[in-house]
């Protein structure tokens, strides 16, 4: 991202971003759920939900996660292992990805007029 060049500008922007986008996904997880649409329409709007929801969290669990390996294996930790690389890849790679495939998929079916919109 861009707005990390300019110091805290980045960081002061991306984390209401990322409430929203994490809000926003439980929204459609829940309107999702309760909506009458066909299975494949269905599960398509949750994986979308839950992939951004997911990318919230992601970033949160890996954060928390990192500073308590530190806390508790000293800081040569970071010398020895690096970054903590299971939330990162959440984060970085697997939730865009379905949340690409989610919105990809609703848009088609809403496009072949599956959905009632």
């Amino acid at each position: 991202m861009y707005l990390y060049f300019i110091p805290y500008v980045g960081a002061i922007i991306s984390f209401p971003l990322r409430i929203v986008l994490s809000l926003l996904g439980i929204a459609l997880i829940i309107l999702a759920l309760k909506a009458t649409i066909n299975r494949i329409a269905k599960s398509f709007f949750i994986l979308t939900g839950a992939s951004a929801l997911g990318m919230g969290l992601s970033v949160i669990l890996h954060n928390l996660v990192f500073a308590m390996l530190i806390r508790f294996l000293g800081e040569e930790f970071v010398a020895r292992m690096g970054d903590e690389p299971v939330f990162f890849i959440l984060a970085t790679i697997v939730c865009p990805v379905a949340l690409l495939v989610g919105t990809v998929g609703g848009i088609v079916l809403i496009a072949k007029k599956k959905v009632k919109v």
